[in-house]
């Protein structure tokens, strides 16, 4: 029989369509998030597609060009450029932003060759030599972190300012803000910016046209707004262009020099497009097309905009400077427009400037999740979580930002000097997170540079040494005391301490501590879909390693076993293996026992467990990380309880307890004592199923899902069996359901439950069972999923057995048919896709996916639950808790209306 069905089925192995897990070099990619292209470029650099790309190419300039907000950035340093004189706002605009296209080409570059989040650290330790490449990355990346969230508090500091601006010229300047209030509209800023930026995240990148569109209404009417109301008072050509002053006490060139820092610090967001890559569509052009874009609108209108507040300035600088209002431009909009003016300029303004907020901390948030992402974060585990519910974001990391913002923004309590340097630690921070890598690329790493579709060809080098040089010039510039030198506490520029304290805490943490565990970037892409010559690449030529390798919490999971399941999957040698497994104890009743068990069973490991008479004394041994526990159902509770209470991971086998009580009594203890518990479902875990699942659902194979059926059959000669037998004692679990019938469950809530486990929906139940000697020996059920019209149908017994290969379960589609063929539905092997069967026409042909292997399959729950250790993680994410407990919620249900009743229930 199983000949004729296979006779209909096309062999898919060699087919493009074939899923990702069944040859090396297929990836799998979700298409609800990227396309295979973007996804397999960032694959190529190690990383598995984790947001949502929504944001096209010219939204990715969008946020850019958002954040930089022309005009409120000019307005918010303006003082910076005044303080030379037109010649210094005019020319010292145009010169910088000269040199920071240059910066921009050199970045661009290495953007469309590898566009990720994590760009500038990454690249750091791509293209740096192995001495330098750990602690260089582990610098730009800190660098970066605090200074994109340093541009943050930056923005929204001169929003305040703004903001309160606008009541002072609405009272004549009869009122001025104190210190605290400027911190509470800033605490304000910050905190409304959060909730947009998580919430609004699904929309964000449309949100930045709109960002844009208001930034050009605002530059084109103050553009054409000043000129008129100034009327023929402007100044001439000769002001404008050739009029010098100096407010400082620095020498003139000097400070015409410190006028550059408004154009380095409004100009100062174009790696925001590299952060947002990975939310990108073409991503490789994408990238340098916002920088450059961004950076060119901004020299371009920037230096228009100069030009037209020259022309229309009071030509006393210093009347500006010292403006009751509190900002220059508010006083340059009052006197060409009037009080009303003033009002309505100042207002678009600030509005302006306050969407530059939520821009940033988009962009922060990104970088900031990338870099726990790669493990380099206190509490990286828990701040690198993507929120499915908010859009593909990483959501705790957005709010991370912004409550570190808040802290920073505490300066504003101490002194307007204090407060200036959230500008410059944005400036110096970045500048030095740009520089290194474009450093590191010319001098160690120019041979392993391969140019993406945007390359500057044979200027590629010059250009990034003047990069190099202006960034080095840049930093060295924002750590001057604006007003001249022998500065007062109150004219100190304290960017040198702030940078000196982000910069040598980050060496300092990485020379204490980070040194041991941190090894720069890691392999979060399944390597199994990856060319065995890219995997090699990745480990070597790049220097990365698999996710969790090396890691405070090593990834060299040592494990207790108490039965003997799991322990062969364990000991034997894999080149795919995700983690390092470690037979380090194994519990039985007996050391002979014990001592039986090891010889029997591992074959491979040179690692000498040792034994122990007791399951306590394993649960008590030091060196275990996590205990594997496959005792009977009945036992779970016990056995799980008991590793709890010794501080143990657990892993424990299906049915996870008796019923879903016991389960929620396990999940409250593993709570309480902080310990990672996962329930040892392997079906869950392998490749093939989620193959299946993105083609169910995410490809829609066969249309929509509407029907499927699984069965279990597993013959037992109930006679023979003595009255101890887990099949036969109820205070075991005895039952086929629990035992076997768990398994066609499971595929049933695979494939007619497209969102398990995030947003499961509860089926409604139909059930019988049947008994011999007051044991469950058969189990049929229904289940329906009322919401999706989606039904089910599971069936387990233990009174017929048939081997062989066989289907083990079917799913039904409104185009056509999946069988899942195999031993049993514990040990799929393989699936085939069918199109339609048409009425009265023989079968149609089929695609077959083979998904054979040599071991059991334990692998992959063992490979995710060493890693999900690793990472700090206490309940799995393919196997939650809450699912845990919903499987056995239904089954009890089962039992309830199918009349099994352990004393465990009583």
């Amino acid at each position: 029989m199983a000949d004729e069905k296979h006779a209909a089925v096309k062999d898919a192995s060699s087919s493009p369509e074939s899923p990702a897990s069944l040859h090396r070099g297929s990836l799998q990619v979700d298409h609800n998030l990227a396309s295979e292209a973007d996804a397999a470029v960032l694959a190529s650099m190690g990383y598995k597609q984790e947001l949502k790309r929504n944001f096209t190419m010219i939204e990715v300039f969008g946020i850019a060009f958002a954040i930089m907000g022309l005009l409120p950035s000019i307005a918010s340093t303006l003082s910076y450029s005044l303080a030379a004189g037109p010649v210094g706002l005019v020319w010292g605009w145009f010169l910088a932003s000269m040199f920071i296209f240059i910066v921009g080409l050199a970045m661009a570059d290495l953007g469309s060759a590898m566009p990720t989040s994590g760009g500038l650290y990454y690249w750091t330790h791509y293209f740096s030599s192995e001495k330098w490449r750990n602690p260089l990355s582990f610098l730009v990346g800190y660098s970066n972190t605090l200074g994109l969230v340093g541009g943050l508090c930056s923005i929204d500091y001169g929003f305040s300012l703004m903001f309160l601006s606008v009541i002072v010229i609405s009272r004549d300047g009869e009122w001025s803000p104190t210190n605290g209030q400027i911190y509470g509209v800033f605490a304000a800023t910050v905190a409304t910016h959060g909730v947009i930026a998580s919430v609004a995240a699904k929309v964000m990148g449309k949100l930045q046209t709109v960002f844009v569109v208001m930034n050009f209404i605002l530059i084109f009417a103050t553009i054409i707004a000043l000129p008129i109301g100034t009327g023929s008072n402007r100044n001439d050509a000769s002001f404008i262009f050739t009029k010098v002053d100096n407010l400082t006490t620095w020498p003139a060139g000097w400070a015409h020099m410190l006028a550059w820092l408004s154009p380095i610090w409004t100009i100062g967001a174009f790696d925001s497009c590299v952060h947002m890559s990975e939310e990108a569509a073409n991503a490789t052009k994408a990238v340098p097309y916002g920088i450059l874009m961004s950076i060119g609108s901004c020299w371009l209108f920037g230096w228009i905009c100069c030009i037209v507040i020259a022309a229309c300035m009071n030509p006393d600088p210093e009347t500006l400077l010292g403006s009751a209002y509190g900002q220059p431009m508010a006083q340059i909009y009052y006197d060409a427009l009037g009080k009303n003016g003033a009002l309505g300029m100042m207002s678009l303004l600030m509005i302006v400037q306050y969407l530059m907020g939520v821009s940033i901390l988009v962009a922060a948030s990104r970088q900031s999740w990338a870099f726990s992402r790669d493990g380099a974060l206190p509490f990286s585990g828990y701040f690198r979580v993507i929120s499915k519910r908010f859009g593909y974001i990483p959501l705790r990391t957005t709010i991370a930002c912004a409550v570190l913002a808040a802290v920073l923004g505490l300066l504003c309590l101490i002194a307007p000097a204090a407060a200036a340097a959230l500008f410059s630690l944005a400036v110096a921070g970045n500048n030095v997170a740009w520089g290194v890598p474009i450093f590191a690329r010319v001098v160690w790493g120019q041979h392993k540079f391969t140019p993406g579709p945007f390359y500057t060809g044979k200027l590629s080098v010059p250009i990034a040494w003047t990069a190099v040089t202006f960034l080095t010039f840049g930093i060295l510039l924002c750590m001057f005391p604006v007003g001249g030198p022998n500065p007062t506490a109150q004219t100190m520029n304290y960017t040198c301490v702030i940078n000196s304290a982000v910069w040598g805490g980050a060496i300092l943490y990485y020379a204490l501590d980070a040194r041991k565990w941190f090894k720069g970037p890691v392999v979060t892409v399944d390597v199994t879909q990856l060319s065995a010559e890219q995997e090699e690449v990745l480990r070597t030529q790049q220097g990365l390693q698999l996710e969790g390798e090396h890691r405070k919490s090593s990834v060299s999971n040592t494990t207790g076993l108490i039965s003997s399941w799991f322990v062969a999957d364990l000991d034997i040698p894999r080149a795919d293996a995700k983690a390092k497994h470690i037979i380090q104890a194994i519990g039985s009743s007996s050391l002979d026992k014990g001592k039986q068990f090891a010889a029997k069973y591992i074959k491979h490991s040179k690692h000498e467990p040792k034994i122990y008479g007791t399951y306590d004394e394993v649960y008590a041994d030091p060196d275990v990380d996590c205990v594997y526990i496959g005792s009977p159902h009945g036992l779970h509770k016990r056995d799980l309880l008991a590793a709890i209470n010794a501080g143990k991971n657990v892993l424990c086998e299906k049915a996870f307890t008796i019923n879903a009580k016991e389960a929620e009594e396990v999940f409250a203890a593993a709570k309480a004592k902080g310990v990672y518990v996962h329930e040892a479902m392997w079906l869950r875990h392998r490749p093939m199923v989620a193959d299946l699942r993105q083609m169910l659902y995410g490809e829609k194979v066969i249309g929509e899902v509407f029907r499927a059926s699984s069965d279990f059959q597993n013959y037992f000669d109930m006679a023979k069996l003595d009255n101890s037998s887990r099949m036969k004692n109820l205070d075991l679990g005895a039952g086929s359901l629990l035992d076997i019938g768990i398994y066609p469950l499971t595929w049933l809530l695979l494939t007619l439950d497209p969102d398990l486990p995030a947003k499961p929906e509860e089926p409604k139940i139909l059930a019988a069972q049947d008994f011999k000697d007051g044991v469950e020996v058969t189990t049929s059920a229904i289940l329906h999923f009322k919401k999706s019209g989606r039904q089910g149908v599971l069936l387990s017994t233990t009174e017929r057995g048939n081997g062989g290969d066989k289907v083990v379960a079917t799913i039904d589609g409104t185009d056509g048919f999946v069988e899942v063929w195999g031993g049993a539905p514990s040990h799929p092997k393989s699936f085939v896709v069918y199109p339609k069967w048409q009425k009265g026409g023989e079968k149609p042909e089929g695609k077959k996916y083979d998904y054979e292997q040599k071991w059991q399959g334990f692998v992959y729950e063992a490979d995710n639950t060493a890693l999900d250790i690793a990472a700090g993680k206490k309940e799995s994410e393919i196997m939650p808790w809450a699912e845990t407990v919903r499987v056995m919620q239904i089954m009890d249900e089962i039992r309830r209306q199918g009349g099994t009743v352990y004393p465990h229930d009583k």
